[in-house]
This record gives structure tokens, sequence and C-alpha cells, in this order.
């Protein structure tokens, strides 16, 4: 799964976790490599849930959390994060995940893994795994 990492002095809070492969000294993080982490992740608390190991389900949900958020931090939800691109191309463009937090490439294969990661934390997830301020509301 390569690492998880977390840097609570990062300059900005978008800076301060994610995971990455740890193959390659040089190597950054990327939402390639975060969305396979919660892929796995995802697997790994369903399976701990089902052979009843409370105590590495908690750890694989929080870990799990987190990583999505990493993840949602690289993805374009707003016109305002566009501004690279012609306006007449973002409706094309948004929804995208970049590479990483801090530029704005846009990879094919990270929005692809990304998709497939949010759809295995949707079914591995439950309501109550949600902190009660960022429960969806009604």
């Amino acid at each position: 799964m390569g690492e998880q990492y977390w840097l609570p002095g990062a300059d900005y809070p978008d800076f301060m976790g994610g995971f990455f492969a740890n193959t390659h000294q040089s190597e950054m993080p990327n939402s390639a490599a975060t969305a396979g982490a919660v892929e796995i992740l995802s697997a790994a608390l369903m399976a701990a849930r089902e052979v009843g190991d409370t105590t590495r389900a908690e750890l694989y949900r929080t870990a799990l959390l987190c990583g999505l958020r990493a993840l949602l931090q690289m993805q374009y939800d707003d016109a305002a994060e566009l501004f690279f691109v012609p306006s007449e191309l973002h409706p094309m463009a948004l929804g995208g995940f970049r590479t990483t937090v801090y530029d704005g490439r846009i990879s094919v294969q990270a929005v692809n893994t990304a998709i497939r990661a949010l759809s295995a934390a949707l079914n591995a997830l439950q309501t109550e795994d949600y902190p009660s301020s960022l429960a969806p509301s009604a």
C-alpha cells in the first residue's frame, strides 16, 4: 500500500496528509496512489468488520476517512479552480482530479482510479462512520 503521511507542520492544511507509494525516494504523493490506498482500505475495513475485528476496523475506518479527505482535496469542484482552462472547456474539466494538491495537472489515470476508490469507499462506509459534523443532511 505504500505509506500514509501526515505533516502537521505543513504550510497549508491541504498539504498535511495523503498516501503514496514508497518505491522511489523522490516519488511525490499523487491522487492515483492515494486512490489506490483508499480502495485497499475500503476492502480491509469490510473484511475486518466481517470477521468482527473491531480494533482493526476502527484503524481502517480512520485511515479511510483521512484518505478520502486527501483525495477530495485534489478534486476540481469549483469553477474558480479552473483558472487555467478556457471557460468553454470548464464543463469538461469540472470533477477531474489533480495529480497533486499543489499543481493543476489532471491525469486520466488519477480520475479513473479516484472514481473506483470513491465507489469502494461508499460500499464500505456506513452512516455512523462519519463524524456528526460531516454527516450528510437529510
